[in-house]
């Protein structure tokens, strides 16, 4: 709070002046506020007793008037006419002229004993048709006491009635009753005194028995008891429940997000409760607007005591401030500041010294930038990664390059930690904390990896301790290159090499078993056309069959070591793959396998050898349908691939040279869900004469990749034991 001259002095004026303005208001308000709350409750409260006092006379004298029509000797005889099945008309004329000059009343009912009406008569018509009263409360009660004033709030009609009855007795024996006066008095009757009072803008008064049913609401009449406290608090419960208990009260609550006020009283001729509500905003109408005044005085002299302040120590802290700016500016690094103090006082003079300290330590900073910079853009610019370490073996730089191989992401202080799997991290971090214990370099050390796509990754690591211009040691350094492609081309020029001396020894092996082999079926189809026996026969036969097999096999290994040369066209390979399908459908019903195929997108020619890729796909149809004896699914995808990313890691792995040869390439994927073949013999698929099947050759795909070099493509064929097998060629296309 007095962290400055100025605050300190606005802090003054403030508690000196407007902190007793503050006081003053508030004990002003809240007495205030306590007399005309006080004053408005007692108002209130007069008006709703003088409420409730108006609906007891109105029932007093409705009484009156029952009592004196009851006992009258004319409407006695009326019952002992009706006994005799006389006439009531003289009754009738009686009782009409009676309802318009007592307009309360809204029909009279003449009952006898046994509840069936014998004479109704209201505002307009005479009705002479019984209705039985019997089962009614009132009218057993009427019975019993002699009189009811009985309000049927249950039932819910139009509008709420008042039933008043009074037993009518023998005009000669006047302890015999012999029937009952019934009056239905109007709702307006008794509603009036309530709905006249209007109490502010959004004021109301309402009604209520003790039952909990409301008699009369400006909104809604005869609303249950239980939907009453659907939108309030307990508050107004409360209120509810005292008012039930015929008692007087006043109190606020909260009905549907409202604030209010209510004041009530009871009723003694009937059990209900005449009931007041406002608004609290406008109970309090008068009292906010004397808070407002209060608060528009404190906010006006603490206005005015903030600009006094201001410019009475303007001239004190205004080089102050000039001088902190500058020196917040410095510390935050922004060299280019300049501190202006007009003024010849020692103020001036500081900030001078200011200045000329920006400008040196400006002039070394950039200096130190440069060089900065300069050894950031080499790290950043190699290829290889680099990762250093303190003395503890934490890590405390990397570049770019260390990130893409590790898969690292940066940490506080410099550091770093992998994103998900940290096996190279870890096995950097273990050499070159044993470059650290043993103070030796560490060169060409190789390090592999899971790949994540089934395959290896393999890193060479060099180490060596990191010291600094006195030869005190710092911590280490790695050296980290991501030899995975050299691997990789080195294993595939192997395979190429054993392919090609694989290739030249079947030519010569295959050249000289053909002669002899021709020489002996020569021979045994002399020996079989001449005249032999069923066993010589069977024998002769066998020899053929065998001799036809190594014929095969000879003719497989000549296409193997010298196939055709292709003949390039522009071909669809939609038809080239329904050919193959043909060929193989026998085989796919019986093995009771769906094949699904088409282009994903939109089709693409390629530039091969129809002949050579039709084999290619047989082959590979062949093979799937011995992975899947007991039947399975095999998808067959084509799609363009114009991005060398999307053409899966294994492809690019294993021919990144190749598939960069070209523009665009054609994928063609054969996805089956058979056995699958395992990590160990995945490598081997492609060898001569490797294959798991008894019956086979281990031909077939060694000679599909012989093709597919051919054509100038790309084969790759991932596999999980137990899931299936994934086989992807991929084929340039005629634009590339």
């Amino acid at each position: 709070m007095f962290s400055s001259i100025r605050s300190k002095f606005i802090v003054i004026l403030l508690l000196f002046g407007g902190l007793p303005m503050l006081i003053v208001g508030y004990l002003a308000y809240e007495s205030a506020s306590r007399a005309l709350l006080s004053q408005t409750k007692e108002q209130l409260g007069n008006v709703v007793e003088k409420t409730a006092q108006q609906l007891d006379i109105f029932f007093q004298t409705a009484k009156k008037d029952i009592a004196f029509l009851s006992d009258s000797p004319f409407l006695q005889l009326s019952f002992l006419q009706h006994e005799f099945g006389q006439r009531l008309t003289d009754v009738e004329r009686l009782l009409s002229e009676y309802l318009k000059t007592h307009q309360y009343i809204q029909r009279i009912y003449l009952v006898d004993l046994l509840g069936k009406s014998i004479l109704t008569v209201d505002e307009t018509t005479i009705d002479s048709r019984q209705m039985n009263f019997w089962t009614l409360d009132w009218f057993s009660a009427t019975l019993a006491d002699g009189a009811a004033l009985f309000d049927p709030m249950q039932a819910v009609d139009a509008a709420p009635k008042i039933v008043l009855a009074r037993r009518v007795h023998d005009f000669k024996q006047r302890q015999q009753p012999i029937g009952v006066l019934v009056f239905v008095i109007k709702s307006e009757a008794f509603i009036d005194y309530v709905r006249s009072l209007t109490i502010g803008e959004n004021g109301y008064a309402f009604l209520q028995n003790h039952a909990g049913y409301l008699i009369y609401h400006p909104e809604k009449t005869r609303i249950l008891k239980d939907r009453l406290m659907e939108n309030s608090d307990v508050r107004l419960q409360a209120h509810v429940a005292r008012m039930r208990q015929g008692q007087a009260g006043f109190g606020d609550y909260r009905f549907m997000g409202l604030e209010k006020f209510l004041v009530y009283a009871p009723c003694r001729e009937l059990d209900w409760s005449v009931a007041i509500s406002l608004n609290a905003s406008e109970l309090l109408s008068d009292i906010l607007r004397l808070r407002q005044r209060v608060m528009t005085l404190v906010v006006i002299v603490l206005a005015l005591i903030n600009p006094v302040a201001y410019f009475f120590i303007r001239g004190v802290t205004r080089p102050i401030s000039r001088l902190i700016e500058g020196a917040a500016a410095l510390g935050q690094g922004d060299l280019e500041h300049k501190i202006r103090v007009e003024t010849s006082e020692e103020l001036g003079a500081l900030a001078n010294e200011f200045n000329s300290m920006a400008e040196a330590i400006k002039s070394g900073r950039d200096e130190l930038i440069a060089l900065k910079t300069f050894n950031e853009n080499i790290l950043r610019s190699v290829s290889s990664g680099i990762l250093t370490v303190d003395g503890q073996n934490h890590p405390t730089s990397f570049n770019a390059s260390a990130a893409s191989i590790l898969n690292l992401e940066p940490r506080g202080n410099g550091g770093c930690a992998p994103l998900d799997n940290d096996e190279g991290f870890s096995k950097v971090l273990g050499l070159l904390k044993t470059t650290l214990k043993g103070g030796k370099k560490r060169l060409h050390h190789q390090v592999m990896l899971d790949a994540g796509d089934g395959g290896t990754k393999y890193l060479e690591v060099h180490t060596t301790l990191l010291r600094d211009s006195e030869n005190r040691t710092l911590g280490a350094i790695a050296d980290i290159r991501d030899i995975t492609h050299r691997k990789r081309m080195e294993t595939r020029m192997v395979r190429i090499d054993k392919l090609a001396s694989l290739g030249e020894l079947s030519a010569g092996m295959a050249h000289e078993i053909r002669n002899p082999l021709a020489g002996i079926k020569t021979s045994v189809q002399v020996l079989a056309n001449r005249n032999q026996g069923d066993r010589e026969m069977i024998l002769i036969s066998g020899i053929l069959d065998e001799i036809n097999r190594l014929d095969k096999i000879v003719t497989k290994l000549l296409r193997f070591s010298r196939p055709s040369p292709p003949v390039f066209k522009p071909e669809d390979l939609l038809p080239i793959l329904e050919k193959a399908l043909d060929l193989t459908i026998e085989k796919l019903r019986t093995n009771g396998i769906a094949p699904t195929y088409g282009w994903v997108g939109r089709p693409c020619p390629v530039m091969v050898d129809r002949e050579q890729i039709q084999q290619v796909f047989l082959n590979l149809l062949l093979n799937a349908i011995k992975s899947m004896p007991q039947g399975g699914q095999l998808e067959i995808a084509m799609q363009r691939m114009d991005d060398i990313d999307g053409m899966g890691v294994g492809v690019l792995a294993m021919g990144m040279d190749d598939v960069h040869a070209y523009e665009s390439y054609v994928r063609v994927r054969f996805r089956d869900t058979g056995c699958g073949i395992d990590e160990n013999k995945l490598a081997k698929v492609f060898d001569p004469f490797f294959t798991t099947d008894p019956a086979g050759t281990g031909l077939g795909l060694s000679i599909a990749h012989k093709l597919i070099e051919e054509n100038n493509g790309v084969i790759y064929i991932e596999s999980i034991p137990g899931r299936g097998t994934d086989v992807i060629v991929l084929l340039p296309t005629v634009e590339s």
